[in-house]
Formats: C-alpha cells, structure tokens, sequence
C-alpha cells in the first residue's frame, strides 16, 4: 500500500473440529463412443451425463492467529479462539450445540477485545466486548438474554437450502435481556428487553404503517413497552433519560408525507435527542467515515 511491502499470514494451533458446511452439484458430460448416422453420413459423439454431487467438510481450528504488517512494521493482528467442546459432530446443529468464541483485533493502538461470545442451545446467548486506545477504554458492551424455542437446523441444512423458510424460527425468541452500554466510563446506556420478537413484531408492524401517522405510532409505543432503557452518569443508580424509539415525520421526493423511527434520549425536562439523526451522523462522522473508504480503497489497490 502506497508502495510498502504488505505481508498478510494465518496461523491456526491446537486442536480441529470437522463440520459439515455445505454441498455442491454439478451435471458433467464423460465421452462414451461415436455412433454412425447414416443419414447425415457422419459419426455424432455420444456423452453419459452424470450428477457429480461433493460434499464440503471444513475444519474449525481452536485458535486462529492473522497478522498483517507494513514494511516489516506489526499493523493489524488478530486472534479467534474457539471452544470446540460444543462441537460434537459434524452436523452441528443450533438446538442442540453450543458454540464460545473469543477474539481480539490489534489495529495499530487500537484494540478491539471480543471476550466473550457465548451461545448455550436454547437457553442463553451474551456477547462482552471493548474498545481500547492504549490503555484507555473508550467503549464496553455487555448483551445478555435468555434463548427458546431455537429449532433443529444443522449448519449445512440452512446454507445449502437457498429458499430456506426464514419461517422456522417464528417460534424462537429472546427474552429478559440484559444491554448495558459504557462510553469512557462516564455515560452508560443500559436496562433490559423483556422479549426481543415483540420488538421486531411491533417495529415490521410500524414500517408497513409508514404512511399512517396513527398505526405507526401506535405500533411504536407497543414496541418500547418491551423495553426498558435509561441513560446514566458515572455509573450511578439514577437515571438521567429514558432511550425508546420515537416517530419522525419525513416527506418523499413527491411531496407525499411518510413516517420513520429513530432512537431517542428524552430527559426529565422532555427535551430529547435524536441518537441517529443528531450524533452518528454523516456529517459528524465524515472523518471517519472518509477514513474507512480511504483504507478500502488502498486495500482493493493492493490487489490489483
């Protein structure tokens, strides 16, 4: 990149877990003999036709190691390791297998510490990560919630059914949920999600309202009554702001007047702020985001 020599490798260690990942078909013609067609007066060429039907086996190594570095200089480096004693055979199944992965990514000074994502076959998922820039935390997350109803499905199962019914997990769900948020150890976003499918339910239900004020509000309020969040200061007990979702009205290219979600913190005095709107912003984050289209645009240069 920009004429540093860049050397990328992969390093994996411990033990491998083998999983049925998906399969291939593919019809193939083998040459059998020439035939003679007296009319035509000539030899037509006769193939056997056959399903050549693969199936693809890969390994799930324990610990996974990815460096990249720029003229001899560490730039990136990343680590996976995975518990594979949930694995426990090749058709790993979700209703029955538990999977725990942790991982951390070094970018420069920045580190991004995933320690803990695990998944316990209906009965709990939790995700712990952080945010560091040297020995400073800029951003934690911790997610809990309780798991049912997760239906039999093996890995290979639903990549290789291309038309999969998305209607299988109609009857899963996540319940008591647990979300805290901490910015520099001094906002925390957090509270819980009685039931995540009543979210989804109520939000889908809003957007197909779109165009009518009355259901779509009424669809957001029974949204938010399914969760509870709050904005907090220095890890104290009293929360300074609720965090819901609330409607905005927008108009369309055609003058034609349609309504959209937005997250929002609201604080004692009713004023509020729009999360999305006001704060990750285009416009706020424009550095940033000029930063990341700049680091793809030199790693699609490197190779070309």
């Amino acid at each position: 990149m920009n004429g540093a020599t860049c050397v990328c490798k992969a390093e994996t260690s411990g033990a491998i877990k083998r999983v049925h990942a998906y399969d291939t078909e593919k019809y193939k013609w083998v040459y059998n003999n020439n035939t003679y067609d007296p009319i035509k007066n000539a030899y037509t060429s006769v193939y056997d036709i056959y399903l050549d039907k693969e199936q693809h086996i890969i390994g799930i190594p324990e610990n996974v190691t990815v460096t990249m570095t720029q003229d001899g200089n560490p730039v990136v480096k990343a680590t996976l390791k995975t518990d594979l004693s949930g694995i426990t055979n090749e058709e790993f199944d979700i209703s029955t297998g538990n999977l725990d992965v942790v991982s951390t990514v070094v970018v420069n000074n920045y580190t991004i510490n995933v320690s803990k994502v695990s998944y316990i076959h209906n009965a709990k998922a939790s995700v712990s990560a952080e945010v560091m820039k040297g020995n400073t935390k800029l951003l934690t997350v911790a997610v809990a919630s309780d798991l049912t109803g997760i239906p039999a499905c093996n890995v290979s199962a639903f990549v290789n059914n291309h038309h999969f019914d998305g209607h299988i997990f109609d009857g899963s769900n996540a319940k008591n949920g647990v979300v805290k948020v901490d910015i520099l150890g001094k906002v925390q976003v957090q509270g819980t999600v009685t039931d995540a499918r009543g979210i989804v339910d109520k939000f889908n239900a809003a957007k197909e309202n779109k165009y009518d004020e009355t259901l779509f509000k009424a669809n957001l309020a029974d949204a938010n009554r399914y969760a509870d969040l709050g904005l907090y200061y220095n890890n104290y007990n009293v929360k300074q702001a609720n965090v819901y979702l609330e409607a905005f009205k927008h108009t369309s290219w055609n003058g034609s007047a349609y309504w959209q979600a937005d997250l929002v913190i609201k604080f004692g005095d009713e004023s509020s702020y729009s999360i999305c709107t006001n704060f990750f912003s285009e416009r706020n984050f424009n550095d940033i985001i000029n930063l990341l289209k700049s680091l793809g645009d030199d790693y699609v240069r490197l190779f070309k």
